[in-house]
């Protein structure tokens, strides 16, 4: 069984959501996951 960061990543990559690579994926995606949640990563 996969992690669901692993997926999403994978998910991210292949549709080429991000245009620069400033930050990892993995930041965005859990900067994105808390901000759903109402937290914030700053």
């Amino acid at each position: 069984m996969r992690l669901t960061i692993e997926v999403i990543k994978e998910r991210i990559v292949e549709r080429k959501l991000f245009k620069r690579n400033r930050k990892s994926i993995e930041v965005k995606i859990l900067a994105g996951l808390l901000y759903y949640l109402g937290l914030s990563l700053r």
